[in-house]
């Protein structure tokens, strides 16, 4: 594993290096320029079709690219003699390798790659969109999967820049899963678009990826659960090995170190301060809040059992995000387990996510102010994503009403209203008022 999209796959007789990113500003560092055979460009985004990157290879490479003028363009512009443009389902053969192009739902040109080598099989999708009709002709056509690289998170078009709804996307993450029990490969790993950004663009990571990839590890074994054990997460400059239809159980060497992942969730509360008008103590807030939220929100969740019936059914795990000036302390509730603890820090299969202000949080525990404050003023943001996995789809709580803890803890209750004065005008009939 390279980085991000790229991967230096290894045969008995090619090495085929697929979209070769070693250098790039947003997700790693330098890496050395590999010994390959062959070159595999698979889509025409910046972040697969690097040209400084390409650029230090050798031109009389042989270069597998779909059947797209811009990437053909770019790559002669380059310098590289012998392109080859290929549509879905084309294969192409290296010795004992065999290298089949698979499709994407896509309409920009774009394909995944499937490598077959004597009995084994390896299915990399790198970020294409997979249909049922593209795994139901691959399944015709080859005996089995071993080792399927799945596209991990399903990403929809950025949908914070056109201004669409920002939810979680039940029915094309539950898909992403369906096609997972479809396809039935012996061993799995989420791939390709599942690594961050950092930089300018870093709150995309926040926004665009609906699932941590633990989450995601978590539902594909749900979704087919005769992989067992046989899921692995791969970090960049990470290696897997097989052959001769086996995956052995010590397969996954680090060389280097991991790259940083941040918690892939539409993270509400990026950005919240806490203005804190009424200068309070922050140590103070933070005592009071500690205690609150470690001591007396455990006690009330043991004392209302029947509140919290619906997030004991779904396996809510709860995670509570305070900000204060100068940083943030974090919570989780797990009420999958039996005894739900305030337990600190951050989970990653947290699935339902509250960020609050430290001032408003304060204020509701002293009673000076109640939920009018904390959501006119924008200091509370919340986004859930509960379902349920099993291997005939995804299920949502429709109809189902998981409430936020804290405001089962604090209830609402709207402050005196103010006195309205209706003034008659002279002369209307009565009933009638002018404003």
């Amino acid at each position: 594993m390279m980085g991000h999209p790229s991967m230096l796959v290894k045969t008995h007789d090619c090495r085929v290096l697929i979209n070769p990113v070693l250098w790039n500003r947003d997700y790693e560092q330098d890496t050395p320029f590999p010994d390959v055979d062959l070159l595999v460009i698979s889509y025409r985004y910046p972040d697969y079709l690097d040209l400084r990157n390409l650029g230090g290879f050798p031109k009389c490479i042989d270069v597998l690219i779909p059947d797209d003028d811009l990437i053909a363009s770019r790559l002669r512009r380059l310098g590289f003699l012998r392109l080859h443009r290929l549509r879905e389902f084309t294969e192409v053969k290296l010795g004992s390798t065999r290298i089949c192009t698979t499709r994407s739902e896509r309409r920009i040109p774009e394909f995944g790659v499937l490598f077959e080598e004597e009995s084994d099989i390896f299915w990399n999708q790198i970020d294409s969109v997979v249909s049922p009709t593209t795994i139901d002709f691959l399944v015709s056509r080859y005996s089995r999967i071993d080792f399927l690289l799945v596209s991990q998170q399903y990403q929809p078009g950025f949908p914070y820049g056109p201004n669409r709804a920002l939810i979680f996307p039940y029915e094309e993450y539950g898909k992403l899963l369906y096609n997972v029990s479809l396809i039935r490969p012996k061993a799995i790993a989420p791939g390709a678009n599942g690594f961050s950004s950092v930089g300018g663009s870093s709150w995309l990571s926040r926004i665009v990826f609906p699932v941590t990839r633990e989450e995601f590890c978590r539902d594909v074994r749900l979704a087919w659960p005769e992989l067992g054990d046989n899921i692995f997460e791969l970090d960049a400059r990470d290696s897997l090995t097989f052959g001769d239809g086996h995956i052995g159980s010590k397969i996954v060497r680090k060389t280097g170190d991991c790259l940083s992942y941040a918690d892939f969730a539409p993270k509400l509360g990026q950005g919240l301060k806490d203005p804190d008008p009424d200068n309070e103590s922050v140590e103070r807030m933070m005592k009071s809040i500690i205690e609150e939220v470690e001591v007396h929100l455990p006690a009330f969740i043991d004392d209302n059992h029947s509140a919290f019936a619906e997030h004991r059914d779904w396996n809510v795990i709860y995670e509570l995000d305070v900000v204060f000036r100068g940083g943030r302390r974090s919570w989780f509730f797990d009420f999958s387990s039996g005894v739900v603890a305030a337990r600190r820090g951050r989970n990653p299969l947290s699935n339902f996510l509250t960020c609050i202000s430290a001032t408003s949080f304060y204020a509701m525990l002293k009673k000076k102010h109640g939920w009018d404050y904390a959501i006119l003023e924008g200091h509370y943001r919340r986004f859930t994503k509960v379902y349920s996995v099993t291997p005939l789809g995804l299920n949502r709580p429709e109809g189902v009403r998981i409430a936020d803890l804290l405001s089962v803890r604090f209830q609402y209750s709207p402050g005196p209203r103010p006195a309205r004065l209706i003034t008659l005008a002279p002369g209307l009939p009565r009933g009638m008022n002018k404003y």
